[in-house]
C-alpha cells in the first residue's frame, strides 16, 4: 500500500512538473511606436563618433564591376572614402567635412574641390545624386533624428524629413527598429534599401545595400565586410595631399 501511495505521488509531481516545464506561450515582440522608435534608435547609435567601414561595391544591372571601398565617419558631419581597384591601386579617394572636401583621382594626379550638394554619378542609369546624400545613404545614422511627419502602417512606420533642397523618407519595420528604406525625392531622387542585418564590432548594421533609381531597373550593391566604431581614424583620410 505504501508502495503504491509513493508511485501515485512521483505521478503527481510528473504531471505537475510537465506542465511547468512544458512549451511557454509565445510572446509575441511589442510592435515600437514613433517615440520608442527614436528612444531605440538613440541608444543604438547616438554614442558613435567615429566608424570605419570596408566594403565591396558593384555597379550595373549585374554587379559585375565590382571595386573595394574603405569608408569612415567621424561625428558629426565628416565623411571620408578610398576606392581600390585591383592589387590595392587607389583609383580615387575623397572626403566631405561639413558642406565641402575635394576628390582625387591619384592615377590620372587629378583633384577638385567639391560641396555636399554637387553630383556624383554611381552607376550607368542611376541617376547623379549629391555626394552628401550618398554619404549618408551609407551613414543613414548620420544627422537623422527622426523627428519629421511620422505614419505608422503597422507593420511599417514611415518618417518623412526635410533636409535642404531634398526630403528624406525613412521606413523602418515597427518590430526590430531596422531601416528597411530611405527614399530620396526633391534635388536627389534614389531609394536605398538595407539587408541582413547583423553586428559588426558593436554596432548593428545591414550587411548589404543596394542603391536604386525609382524604376528599380539598375542598381548599385554595397556589401560590408567590416566595421570599427569610435576608434581613432587616421587625420590623413580627410586631407588632400594637395593640402
Amino acid at each position: 500500500m505504501l508502495d503504491k501511495i509513493w508511485r501515485f505521488r512521483f505521478f503527481c509531481l510528473a504531471i505537475v512538473c510537465g506542465f511547468a516545464c512544458g512549451p511557454k506561450p509565445y510572446q509575441e515582440t511589442p510592435l515600437l511606436d514613433g517615440h520608442g522608435l527614436g528612444d531605440a534608435f538613440d541608444a543604438e547609435y547616438g554614442s558613435i563618433k567615429s566608424l570605419v567601414v570596408k566594403l565591396e561595391a558593384g555597379l550595373g544591372s549585374d554587379l559585375s564591376r565590382e571595386f573595394e571601398l574603405t569608408a569612415a565617419y567621424l561625428y558629426p558631419d565628416s565623411f571620408a572614402f578610398l576606392a581600390e581597384g585591383v592589387f590595392g591601386a587607389d583609383l580615387a579617394r575623397g572626403a566631405l567635412c561639413g558642406d565641402s572636401g575635394f576628390w582625387e583621382f591619384p592615377r590620372r594626379n587629378e583633384s577638385c574641390r567639391i560641396s555636399r550638394f554637387d553630383k556624383i554619378i554611381i552607376g550607368d542609369s542611376l541617376p547623379a545624386i549629391s555626394i552628401g546624400s550618398l554619404a549618408r545613404l551609407l551613414f543613414f545614422f548620420a544627422g537623422t533624428t527622426l523627428a519629421g511627419d511620422r505614419q505608422s502602417t503597422g507593420n511599417e512606420i514611415v518618417i518623412t524629413a526635410a533636409d535642404g533642397p531634398i526630403t528624406r523618407r525613412y521606413c523602418f519595420e515597427s518590430r526590430t527598429g531596422r531601416l528597411l528604406f530611405q527614399y530620396l525625392l526633391g534635388a536627389d531622387s534614389l531609394v536605398a534599401s538595407y539587408h541582413s542585418w547583423r553586428r559588426f564590432s558593436s554596432v548593428r548594421l545591414p550587411a548589404t545595400i543596394r542603391l536604386f533609381d525609382y524604376s528599380r531597373s539598375e542598381f548599385a550593391g554595397l556589401k560590408i565586410k567590416k566595421a570599427s566604431s569610435n576608434r581613432r581614424i587616421p587625420r590623413s583620410m580627410f586631407l588632400s595631399v594637395n593640402q
